[in-house]
């Protein structure tokens, strides 16, 4: 009887303890933090070669917190601003960045179409995972897929579009992060120049 009893305690802890494993395991993210770059390198404007000029730059949290830097490069200033992704959003996002799917799997061309060319921005998403990974990619939007460009214009409609809280804290670029983008632009041949 007795071996009945802790049987049937044993089987109640085991199912009273299941809901909560899984609600610690859907609370989990695919990313630990995401840094964005939208930059410029050895444009017909800049007279330094192989030398990164960033535009904005943002750094995203797990929990959907975004710090951005809103460099203006010819009047040297840098605003900074802060926002809070809602839930769907973070969950749009979550599903093209993680270690699941390579960055590189979501480029649907390598060349622009004869005749076309190139006068904007490049940009970097630099992505690391919260089981150690982490994955990079420079582009330009023309070359990924709609699945891809769907998660940037999310974040790109809140760093462009929607009204981010201006904020005092400083959102650092590390020289790490601008060690990365040059890397990836050196590596990334499929690049256009930029006109």
């Amino acid at each position: 009887m007795k071996t009945i009893t802790t049987l049937i305690s044993a089987i109640t802890v085991f199912v009273v303890s299941q809901p909560n494993k899984a609600n610690a395991q859907n609370k989990t993210r695919p990313f630990k933090q995401i840094e964005y770059a939208a930059y410029t390198i050895n444009s017909p404007n800049e007279t330094v070669r192989d030398k990164i000029t960033i535009h904005y730059y943002a750094k995203i949290s797990s929990d959907g917190s975004i710090g951005m830097a809103d460099v203006n490069n010819r009047l040297n200033t840098t605003d900074y601003y802060k926002y809070q992704l809602d839930t769907e959003k973070l969950k749009q996002i979550e599903a093209v960045f993680n270690d699941q799917t390579e960055l590189k799997t979501l480029m649907v061309a390598q060349h622009l179409p004869p005749g076309w060319a190139f006068s904007g921005e490049y940009e970097y998403f630099l992505v690391k995972y919260l089981n150690g990974k982490s994955d990079s990619i420079s582009y330009i939007q023309k070359f990924m897929s709609p699945k891809f460009m769907h998660a940037v214009e999310i974040l790109t409609d809140i760093l462009y579009h929607e009204k981010m809280k201006p904020t005092k804290n400083m959102v650092r670029i590390s020289p790490q992060f601008m060690k990365s983008v040059l890397l990836s632009f050196k590596k990334s041949k499929y690049l256009p120049p930029i006109d």
